[in-house]
């Protein structure tokens, strides 16, 4: 099942349909831990392990962050 990382948390805390219509479509939504910081690099590294796409923020999706986690992908 792929994943999906939902790093707004103002998403769940006003839960409405998105999840329901993401999880009828095959996939498993997940938050961040709620004591999770992804303002760093390394951090945000750690939390996309194991994605396969993500519904983001304000992280810093910098070039080196988006390269590693095509190449775990690949």
């Amino acid at each position: 099942m792929p994943r999906i990382l939902v790093t707004p948390r103002v998403l769940f805390e006003r839960p409405g349909g998105w999840v329901a219509t993401l999880e009828n479509a095959g996939f498993e939504v997940v938050s961040p831990p709620p004591d999770a910081s992804l303002k760093n690099e390394a951090a945000l590294r750690e939390h996309l392990a194991g994605f396969d796409a993500v519904i983001a923020s304000v992280e810093p999706y910098t070039r080196a962050v988006l390269a590693e986690a095509v190449r775990a992908e690949s």
